[in-house]
């Protein structure tokens, strides 16, 4: 399990900004950062009237070089291993993207599930593939995996369920089909959280009930002040609720956390043990009982004691028996004061 630090649009085309996200992403231990790339040109239509405001946030390919060499600078400074991936909206970002040689991941956005000459441009710059299913039906899924399998067979692919409908509403989340793209493909399927950030519980909810539901991975957007209401701020974390929501994704890891052997034989782990010894009941002396005296079910109570050896469904290992010395009341029966 895994995070994705998503910086999206939030950078809102400002460079400082940009710098900042990225700077909270590596102060924050994101292992994985995540770019988008466009060109608005290449990306919106002239015919197209609710996505204008791409255009007021755009960098040209001058910006991301220069952004690109600070990134380089950055990485080299911080000395962690961070990957980043790189979202190209088609082959004009793919192109910036390659130059930068920043990138050994990268996502084909939702959009272009089914793009496949631009998801073929994709596969020649990687071996690790992200594919969002957002919006997808499952034909067009099959026919872009089985694209993938044909032109390059061992790449490492990954789904990404999940999309941004500026809050994705929660009866939209459809988390069920994480196991089931799992389940169909076998492959290992991440979840693209967009619930509303402002929201203390949807927050979290999604991203847990996500890896509840088989999540190998979470994309979860950042930002710097929800309160600017910068592009993407919709879903996004502001830098003092990240340490929370990773500590979320451990616990909620931890909560659920299965192994084949658990799976196949029912144990108790340690905790349980410890309970079970403090606070389960267990066969003590109901009276005093004198050595050589055979126990019978008078003789029997139980009672929470420390270590005690005989449960409820033992009682049958105690009656009958003969103790081999004195017994006080409220004292426990054990193997070493019953003859065998």
């Amino acid at each position: 399990m895994y995070l994705i630090g998503e910086i999206a649009s939030a950078h809102a085309g400002e460079k400082d900004l940009f710098k900042n996200l990225i700077k909270t992403a590596i102060e924050k231990d994101f292992k994985k950062i995540k770019i988008q790339i466009f060109s608005y040109s290449e990306l919106v239509s002239i015919d197209s009237n609710n996505q204008k405001s791409l255009r007021d946030i755009e960098f040209n390919t001058e910006d991301w070089m220069e952004l690109f060499l600070w990134l380089r600078i950055t990485l080299k400074k911080v000395r962690k291993k961070i990957t980043l991936i790189a979202e190209p909206y088609g082959p004009e970002s793919l192109q910036i993207a390659k130059e930068s040689k920043l990138f050994s991941e990268y996502k084909v956005p939702t959009s272009d599930l089914s793009n496949l000459s631009l998801v073929s441009l994709i596969l020649n710059e990687t071996n690790d593939l992200y594919l969002g299913t957002g919006g997808s039906n499952l034909d067009e899924i099959q026919r872009t995996i089985r694209h993938i399998r044909e032109e390059k067979e061992k790449v490492n692919l990954k789904l990404i369920h999940g999309f941004q409908s500026y809050p994705t509403s929660v009866e939209d989340c459809d988390l069920w089909k994480i196991n089931f793209l799992k389940k169909q493909f076998n492959i290992n399927v991440g979840y693209a959280d967009h619930l509303d950030a402002n929201d203390p519980v949807l927050r979290i909810l999604g991203s847990a009930l996500a890896i509840a539901s088989g999540a190998d991975f979470i994309e979860k957007h950042l930002n710097i002040n929800r309160e600017e209401k910068k592009p993407d701020y919709y879903s996004s974390l502001n830098p003092e609720e990240i340490t929370s929501f990773q500590l979320m994704i451990k616990n909620t890891q931890e909560l659920i956390k299965r192994s084949e052997e658990n799976e196949q034989k029912y144990t108790l782990n340690q905790g349980e043990i410890d309970y079970r010894k403090n606070m389960k009941k267990f066969a003590v002396a109901a009276r005093d009982i004198s050595e050589n005296k055979i126990i019978n079910l008078e003789d029997v109570i139980f009672k929470r004691v420390n270590n005690g050896e005989y449960g409820f469904h033992d009682l049958y290992k105690i009656i009958g028996k003969r103790a081999n010395k004195d017994i006080k009341k409220d004292y426990s029966f054990r193997k070493n004061n019953l003859y065998a």
